[in-house]
């Protein structure tokens, strides 16, 4: 897969951690608006402290990762993909296909993200999030992207706070519209500890 990149890079240094900043890329399996995309970057860049790269012109998703009988997509396949693009600590794909792990003896159970937990990547799928309502779609987005990409930094789901963005979705997409884009103070502590 040839992949140019485009450097959509935005830093935020930060005084409390002078190690170098992590490289995150963002690969589009689908359109995603531009409004939204620079949200996201935002988002990420200032949450994790990180340089932001949009991997330029839309990806395929991996046709081994097509799993016929329930029509969607192996999200781990899909890591496995994404881990080979180099040049990045970490790596997050987006698409719109629905995408399924395997979770409590189900083969091919429907989610909206995953990420290696740590790891270098992740993937988030728009399918299970859509709604009328831009404005909360956006705010999802966000919210699972940060999730997901908080997994790969070694982020476990969190449960000291039902407003942190690490908590677990535990299949419903109502306790994501119930968290903020913030880690709560526990894993923010973490985090700084993880890296």
């Amino acid at each position: 897969m040839k992949l140019i990149l485009f450097l959509f890079s935005i830093c935020l240094n930060s005084t409390d951690n002078p190690k170098p900043l992590s490289k995150i890329g963002v690969l589009y399996y689908t359109f995603i608006d531009t409004n939204l995309r620079v949200e996201l970057l935002k988002n990420i860049s200032s949450t994790y402290s990180c340089t932001v790269t949009e991997i330029s012109g839309m990806a395929t998703i991996p046709k081994g990762a097509y799993y016929k009988p329930r029509n969607r997509y192996r999200a781990v396949i899909v890591l496995d993909e994404l881990r080979k693009i180099p040049d990045f600590d970490r790596i997050i794909g987006i698409t719109s296909k629905d995408i399924s792990d395997t979770n409590n003896g189900i083969y091919d159970w429907g989610i909206i993200g995953l990420g290696s937990c740590p790891g270098k990547a992740c993937v988030i799928s728009t399918f299970r999030i859509k709604t009328p309502d831009k404005k909360l779609f956006n705010d999802r987005f966000i919210k699972i992207a940060l999730h997901e990409i908080g997994h790969t930094f070694g982020l476990p789901h969190c449960t000291f706070s039902k407003q942190c963005f690490m908590e677990s979705a535990s299949g419903s997409i109502k306790t994501v519209d119930g968290e903020t884009r913030a880690l709560c103070t526990n894993c923010k502590k973490l985090l700084n500890q993880l890296n």
